[in-house]
């Protein structure tokens, strides 16, 4: 199974964190820096939002969203 994986640099926690969105069926597995963090869905109004894992700001959930949409949609 080939994954589609984005991976930027952003700021988390007042450090810069490598952050990975891995694509799978209908969510995207959230890393940083290798490690799991987070499950993110697109809700039926286009907004993204955590489903499941540890609780992320509302602007780190966007961000992570912008820098998926503006990679596959």
């Amino acid at each position: 199974m080939n994954d589609t994986i984005t991976t930027f640099r952003m700021r988390y926690a007042d450090k810069v964190t490598i952050c990975a969105a891995v694509m799978r069926d209908t969510w995207y597995e959230v890393m940083f820096n290798r490690r799991p963090v987070a499950i993110l869905v697109m809700n039926g109004e286009m907004e993204w939002m955590l489903a499941e894992g540890t609780i992320l700001p509302d602007e780190i959930v966007a961000e992570i969203g912008y820098k998926i949409q503006s990679r596959y949609m």
